[in-house]
């Protein structure tokens, strides 16, 4: 038996988030707790929606990651 699983429920099921508050009125701050690869993948993924705001070090290896794709497709 199979269940299927909208894009929410896997978010849900690899990632923990929080709203915090609302920033103005096209964006809202939200708490995500997850593995470092995840929400590499996710802010990449999610890139037209969202940013990461916090922890240097994770931005450093968004915009590595970036770079690396920028190098790949040229």
């Amino acid at each position: 038996m199979s269940k299927r699983v909208c894009k929410e429920d896997q978010i849900q099921l690899i990632m923990e988030y929080q709203f915090v508050e609302h920033i103005d009125d096209i964006w809202d701050c939200i708490e995500v707790k997850c593995v470092s690869d995840t929400m590499i993948s996710w802010a990449i993924q999610s890139s037209d929606f969202v940013e990461v705001l916090h922890s240097e070090p994770l931005r450093h290896k968004i915009k590595e990651k970036c770079k690396n794709l920028d190098e790949r497709y040229k």
